[in-house]
Protein backbone atom coordinates (compact mmCIF):
# COMPACT_ATOMS: atom_id res chain seq x y z
CA UNK A 1 0.00 0.00 0.00
CA UNK A 2 2.35 2.87 0.82
CA UNK A 3 4.66 1.82 -2.59
CA UNK A 4 1.15 2.34 -4.30
CA UNK A 5 0.50 5.74 -2.18
CA UNK A 6 3.87 6.97 -2.83
CA UNK A 7 3.72 6.52 -6.59
CA UNK A 8 0.28 7.91 -6.53
CA UNK A 9 1.27 11.16 -4.53
CA UNK A 10 4.25 11.45 -7.08
CA UNK A 11 2.34 10.86 -10.29
CA UNK A 12 0.35 14.03 -9.08
CA UNK A 13 2.93 16.46 -7.65
CA UNK A 14 4.99 16.05 -11.04
CA UNK A 15 1.77 16.79 -13.04
CA UNK A 16 1.22 19.94 -10.94
CA UNK A 17 5.04 20.65 -10.81
CA UNK A 18 5.21 20.82 -14.63
CA UNK A 19 2.02 23.27 -14.97
CA UNK A 20 2.75 25.14 -12.51
CA UNK A 21 6.21 25.59 -13.91
CA UNK A 22 4.74 26.41 -17.37
CA UNK A 23 2.70 29.36 -15.74
CA UNK A 24 5.41 30.56 -13.80
CA UNK A 25 7.58 31.52 -17.04
CA UNK A 26 6.54 34.65 -17.73
CA UNK A 27 8.87 35.27 -20.56
CA UNK A 28 10.27 38.70 -19.55
CA UNK A 29 13.94 38.71 -20.98
CA UNK A 30 15.50 41.64 -17.93
CA UNK A 31 18.37 41.91 -20.12
CA UNK A 32 16.32 44.14 -22.46
CA UNK A 33 16.61 48.01 -22.61
CA UNK A 34 14.19 49.40 -19.96
CA UNK A 35 11.70 51.61 -22.06
CA UNK A 36 11.82 48.25 -24.27
CA UNK A 37 10.68 46.01 -21.31
CA UNK A 38 8.28 48.27 -19.85
CA UNK A 39 6.72 48.47 -23.38
CA UNK A 40 6.65 44.79 -23.64
CA UNK A 41 5.22 44.53 -20.05
CA UNK A 42 1.83 47.19 -20.62
CA UNK A 43 1.01 45.47 -23.61
CA UNK A 44 1.38 42.22 -22.25
CA UNK A 45 -0.11 43.19 -18.66
CA UNK A 46 -3.94 41.36 -19.23
CA UNK A 47 -1.86 37.93 -20.66
CA UNK A 48 0.49 37.92 -17.58
CA UNK A 49 -3.01 39.18 -15.25
CA UNK A 50 -4.08 35.74 -16.80
CA UNK A 51 -1.22 33.60 -15.96
CA UNK A 52 -1.31 34.72 -12.47
CA UNK A 53 -4.81 34.07 -12.27
CA UNK A 54 -4.22 30.53 -13.34
CA UNK A 55 -1.33 29.59 -11.71
CA UNK A 56 -2.99 30.47 -8.36
CA UNK A 57 -5.88 28.35 -9.23
CA UNK A 58 -3.69 25.38 -9.84
CA UNK A 59 -2.14 26.14 -6.38
CA UNK A 60 -5.49 26.00 -4.62
CA UNK A 61 -6.26 22.84 -6.60
CA UNK A 62 -2.96 21.33 -5.61
CA UNK A 63 -3.95 22.20 -2.16
CA UNK A 64 -7.46 21.54 -2.25
CA UNK A 65 -6.44 17.64 -3.55
CA UNK A 66 -3.23 16.88 -1.84
CA UNK A 67 -2.46 18.98 1.38
CA UNK A 68 -4.76 16.60 3.32
CA UNK A 69 -2.85 13.45 2.11
CA UNK A 70 0.56 14.74 2.51
CA UNK A 71 -0.53 16.04 5.91
CA UNK A 72 -1.94 13.08 7.28
CA UNK A 73 1.17 11.17 5.66
CA UNK A 74 3.87 13.30 6.48
CA UNK A 75 2.63 13.07 10.53
CA UNK A 76 1.41 9.95 10.66
CA UNK A 77 3.64 8.24 8.79
CA UNK A 78 7.26 6.67 9.23
CA UNK A 79 10.80 8.15 9.14
CA UNK A 80 10.76 6.92 5.46
CA UNK A 81 7.09 8.16 4.35
CA UNK A 82 8.85 11.72 5.63
CA UNK A 83 11.76 11.38 3.92
CA UNK A 84 9.94 10.63 0.87
CA UNK A 85 7.65 13.65 0.69
CA UNK A 86 10.65 15.95 1.34
CA UNK A 87 12.64 14.51 -1.48
CA UNK A 88 9.56 14.52 -3.92
CA UNK A 89 9.52 18.57 -2.88
CA UNK A 90 12.80 19.08 -3.55
CA UNK A 91 12.62 17.36 -7.20
CA UNK A 92 9.41 19.40 -7.49
CA UNK A 93 10.41 23.11 -6.86
CA UNK A 94 7.62 24.89 -8.34
CA UNK A 95 5.03 22.84 -6.90
CA UNK A 96 7.30 22.87 -3.16
CA UNK A 97 7.38 26.76 -3.37
CA UNK A 98 3.07 27.31 -3.55
CA UNK A 99 2.31 24.42 -1.45
CA UNK A 100 0.40 25.18 1.28
CA UNK A 101 0.58 28.76 0.83
CA UNK A 102 -1.42 30.82 3.21
CA UNK A 103 -1.82 28.55 5.86
CA UNK A 104 0.00 30.63 8.36
CA UNK A 105 -2.35 33.13 7.66
CA UNK A 106 -4.82 31.05 8.77
CA UNK A 107 -3.47 29.91 12.45
CA UNK A 108 -6.27 30.45 14.77
CA UNK A 109 -5.62 27.19 16.54
CA UNK A 110 -2.76 24.82 17.55
CA UNK A 111 -4.08 21.99 14.72
CA UNK A 112 -3.85 25.29 12.35
CA UNK A 113 -0.39 25.79 13.41
CA UNK A 114 0.54 22.07 13.71
CA UNK A 115 -0.49 21.81 9.45
CA UNK A 116 1.78 25.26 8.81
CA UNK A 117 4.31 23.35 10.65
CA UNK A 118 3.77 20.38 9.00
CA UNK A 119 4.22 22.67 5.34
CA UNK A 120 7.14 24.01 6.05
CA UNK A 121 9.00 20.77 7.56
CA UNK A 122 7.51 19.06 4.73
CA UNK A 123 9.33 22.06 2.54
CA UNK A 124 13.13 21.87 4.26
CA UNK A 125 14.47 24.92 3.61
CA UNK A 126 13.13 25.10 0.36
CA UNK A 127 15.39 26.50 -2.79
CA UNK A 128 16.68 29.26 0.00
CA UNK A 129 16.90 28.95 3.97
CA UNK A 130 16.25 32.27 4.21
CA UNK A 131 12.74 31.80 3.31
CA UNK A 132 12.93 29.45 5.89
CA UNK A 133 13.85 31.79 8.78
CA UNK A 134 11.38 34.65 7.69
CA UNK A 135 8.27 31.62 8.05
CA UNK A 136 9.89 30.47 11.26
CA UNK A 137 9.92 34.36 12.55
CA UNK A 138 6.01 34.54 11.26
CA UNK A 139 5.02 31.69 12.64
CA UNK A 140 6.66 32.49 16.28
CA UNK A 141 4.98 35.72 16.41
CA UNK A 142 1.62 34.65 14.92
CA UNK A 143 1.45 31.86 17.79
CA UNK A 144 2.58 34.11 20.74
CA UNK A 145 -0.02 36.54 19.69
CA UNK A 146 -2.74 33.51 19.84
CA UNK A 147 -1.14 32.25 23.03
CA UNK A 148 -0.34 28.67 21.27
CA UNK A 149 2.27 26.63 23.04
CA UNK A 150 5.27 27.72 20.40
CA UNK A 151 7.76 26.23 22.23
CA UNK A 152 5.75 22.88 22.15
CA UNK A 153 4.36 22.94 18.65
CA UNK A 154 8.07 23.34 17.56
CA UNK A 155 9.82 20.87 19.48
CA UNK A 156 6.80 18.31 17.88
CA UNK A 157 7.52 19.62 14.38
CA UNK A 158 11.45 19.41 14.89
CA UNK A 159 10.47 15.60 15.36
CA UNK A 160 9.16 15.08 11.99
CA UNK A 161 11.95 17.13 10.60
CA UNK A 162 15.69 16.38 8.55
CA UNK A 163 18.26 16.62 10.75
CA UNK A 164 20.58 17.15 7.22
CA UNK A 165 21.58 20.64 7.06
CA UNK A 166 20.76 21.39 3.32
CA UNK A 167 22.33 24.94 3.09
CA UNK A 168 25.71 24.51 5.25
CA UNK A 169 26.77 26.13 7.85
CA UNK A 170 22.75 27.14 8.31
CA UNK A 171 21.39 24.25 10.63
CA UNK A 172 19.31 21.70 9.66
CA UNK A 173 15.10 22.46 9.79
CA UNK A 174 15.18 20.29 13.17
CA UNK A 175 18.28 22.48 14.05
CA UNK A 176 16.36 25.57 13.43
CA UNK A 177 13.35 24.45 15.24
CA UNK A 178 15.32 23.52 18.26
CA UNK A 179 17.00 26.28 18.44
CA UNK A 180 13.93 28.32 18.37
CA UNK A 181 12.64 26.41 21.00
CA UNK A 182 15.81 27.02 23.28
CA UNK A 183 16.08 31.04 22.42
CA UNK A 184 12.05 30.78 23.87
CA UNK A 185 13.68 29.36 27.21
CA UNK A 186 15.93 31.58 27.57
Amino acid sequence: MPADRHQRLSEAIHAFDARLRVLSDLGIDLSRPGRELLADLRARRDELHRQQEERERVQRDADRLLLPELLDLYRSGSDEDREFIRDLLRRCPSFRWGFGWGLDARIAREEDARRALAVLSMKDGGSDYRDQIVALDHLSATMRRLGLPVAALFTEAASLSSDVARFPPTRSTRGLLLDRVARLAD
